[in-house]
């Protein structure tokens, strides 16, 4: 069926998966139907990776166009990783044009960009949703001017030094904040009394801080800390001010004293007993014990964690670290080092554990291996160096059948290569394009692409296929 047969419902049900940037750019002027079906959807526009100058002509019809003015619902702009910078967008259009705006997501703010943010967002009158990524630079300036009371969902790097911004949390029912410190979370949960969902990407300890224990977040049902760095007394305090929480995500490493199952269940019994979801992983590096790790980690898999509450479990231990983690991994990325044996869940059939994993770097000694792992969805694959590691071998075309047997590389978009790799790296390359037609962009050394050139069919491969080409210098490997 042709696209134009079909009605209006599924066109507005397909525009829903599309970029609505993308959207103009394509059906805009091509049919009366089509100007006026693109001119009545909520627009969601997202300026990251989008050529700068289609980014250019729809701007331009927005500024001749009160309606799409109106049908904007939210707006992300960045400096990172992106042709159309935030200040090429606020020098055209600003951003209290937007009357319906409830939306709006900022990456990489930069200090030319201030100025005009300060001036504009006091005036978004609708927004409920504020999105600050990857931003340092002045960011209480930000804090100061933007209307707190109003929003639902807050996403911030940290908090601003005078805590009394908390005091504004009260209407927050969604908060997520990159780096935190105890004193700071005790403080969001006394003031946000709304959350529901709070997200802490590292969680750091600072000084004495203690809780009023009689204070709780009765409305707070999940809670998700992916870097933890504080003690289990201070964990077991917080988790109690908590009793509705129905989901947690916990990720701790080299904190010994949290890979305590018995620990664990005392505190869901008498303080969670609507936890139903609990996704965690836990790591230590350099145990002396193998047999003591081993019935830490067994001591997860009893009849209170995978017959009570289905929560199961798999680790892995190399002659360096161990890990044990709930099934399905919660990461989405993950690192195949050598000589790493996988200990898998006799209660499971392990077909769904890495179904997460969209970020893969792999060891070369990893693929040579009898490999027990399987990565279905992964989007960037890397081949790390070698030089870090106790040999300097690298792939061979023999490996590549192992390969595909790891990760299937049909889903595959973004390739790293070591610029340390030797021998057959031109027909490697070669073989990994042919297998994964959707790889666009590759990072590389520099020399290591250059003698890849000579390769007639690998450069045809490459011209191509490659949107996108990032050269790895020598300092790189040492960041």
């Amino acid at each position: 069926m042709k696209l134009e047969l079909l009605p209006n419902e599924i066109l507005f049900e397909c525009f829903k998966y599309l970029d609505h940037v993308d959207i103009f750019y394509s059906f805009d002027q091509l049919n009366y139907r089509f100007n006026k079906l693109i001119r009545n959807i909520p627009l969601h526009l997202d300026f990251r990776n989008i050529n700068t100058s289609i980014c250019d002509q729809f701007c331009k019809k927005i500024l001749l166009n009160q309606e799409m003015k109106k049908q904007i619902i939210s707006l992300t702009l960045s400096n990172k990783d992106t042709c159309y910078k935030i200040q090429c967008f606020l020098s055209l259009i600003s951003l209290d044009e937007f009357s319906h705006l409830r939306s709006l997501t900022l990456v990489d703010v930069k200090r030319n960009n201030i100025l005009q943010l300060t001036s504009m967002l006091p005036l978004i009158s609708q927004l409920s949703c504020f999105r600050l990524i990857d931003s340092v630079h002045r960011k209480n300036e930000l804090f100061s001017i933007l209307s707190i009371s109003h929003l639902r969902t807050l996403m911030i790097p940290t908090l601003p030094q005078d805590l009394k911004f908390t005091c504004e949390f009260s209407s927050i029912i969604n908060l997520t904040i990159v780096d935190c410190y105890l004193n700071e979370l005790f403080q969001i949960l006394k003031t946000a009394s709304k959350l529901k969902y709070l997200n802490v990407r590292q969680l750091f300890e600072k000084g004495r801080s203690l809780m009023n224990k009689d204070l709780h977040s009765t409305n707070l049902k999940q809670l998700i800390i992916m870097e933890f760095a504080v003690k289990f007394d201070n964990l077991r305090i917080i988790l109690k001010q908590t009793p509705n929480l129905q989901s947690l995500t916990i990720n701790v490493y080299n904190n010994i004293n949290l890979i305590d199952a018995i620990q664990w269940e005392q505190l869901i019994s008498s303080s969670l007993s609507y936890l139903d979801i609990f996704k965690f992983k836990f790591g230590c590096s350099y145990y002396k014990n193998s047999i003591e790790i081993h019935e830490k980690f067994k001591s997860f898999q009893s009849d209170f964690w995978c017959k009570k509450h289905h929560w199961y479990t798999e680790y892995s231990l190399s002659k360096n670290s161990a890990f044990i983690y709930t099934i399905p991994y919660l990461s989405n990325t993950y690192q195949l080092t050598s000589y790493t044996t996988r200990y898998c869940n006799a209660l499971m059939k392990n077909d769904n554990t890495f179904d997460n994993i969209v970020e893969l770097s792999i060891h070369p000694d990893a693929i040579r291996e009898q490999c027990q792992y399987y990565f279905p969805y992964v989007i960037s694959i890397e081949l790390e160096d070698t030089w870090q590691f106790d040999n300097y071998y690298f792939l061979e075309n023999q490996h590549i059948k192992s390969l595909k047997m790891i990760v299937n590389l049909s889903n595959a978009k973004h390739l790293k290569i070591s610029s340390d790799c030797k021998r057959e790296t031109s027909s490697i390359l070669l073989e990994i394009l042919k297998e994964a037609p959707q790889i666009s962009s590759i990072t590389i050394g520099p020399d290591v692409f250059k003698s890849l050139c000579v390769n007639n069919e690998l450069y045809e491969y490459l011209n191509r296929m490659i949107k996108k080409i990032r050269y790895i210098e020598y300092f790189d490997k040492f960041i």
